[in-house]
């Protein structure tokens, strides 16, 4: 599989993730996700290591981790972490007065 998107992190997003993953304070989601981009970092002192070894290593999709590095190389640290907004869904039940004096 070639290598699509690679980056490298500058010691402030580096630290920033290191933060993320010692903290204990952040998702399960977000820990793997950061530890996945400090893994694929290609700077001079990242590992650079290929997708299927990222992959074996945090137990993520090879799929979601090049989503991962997309999101990274487009939008930064902020971006890739974050999850996608869901749509506003016009045709959700709503629990209005009347409904609630049916039921």
């Amino acid at each position: 599989m070639a290598i699509r998107y690679t980056y490298e992190l500058s010691s402030d997003e580096r630290d920033i993730l290191k933060s993320l993953v010692k903290s204990g304070q952040t998702t399960s989601r977000e820990v793997k996700l950061s530890q996945a981009l400090l893994l694929a970092d290609s700077g001079p002192l990242g590992p650079g290591w290929p997708t299927s070894a990222i992959a074996a290593s945090t137990l993520l999709a090879p799929r979601t981790i090049d989503r991962l590095k997309h999101r990274m190389v487009d939008g930064g640290i902020d971006l890739a972490l974050s999850r996608k907004p869901m749509p506003f869904n016009p045709n959700r039940v709503k629990c209005d007065g009347e409904f609630e004096a049916h039921l």
